[in-house]
């Protein structure tokens, strides 16, 4: 439903629910890639320029860790 968050109270939570999830999922792959890259900014976890960033900027560690790109973006 589009923009059902705006007329239906289970659907805007649901909404809630999901940023929320996704906000606390990206904040724990950030820090285990951070590990070998503590350089690396944060990554909101949505098609934008900030995640695209991240998503480069962790190319190399990927492979090295042989993380298959099926596995990392949606």
């Amino acid at each position: 439903m589009r923009d059902g968050d705006d007329s239906d109270l289970c659907v805007a939570m649901a909404s809630m629910v999901g940023k929320y999830l996704r906000e606390a999922l990206m904040a724990r792959v950030v820090r285990f890639y951070r590990r070998e890259q503590p350089e690396l900014d944060d990554a909101s976890g949505y098609h934008d320029p900030v995640t695209q960033r991240f998503v480069k900027a962790t190319e190399l560690l990927r492979e090295k860790r042989r993380v298959p790109e099926r596995c990392f973006e949606r």
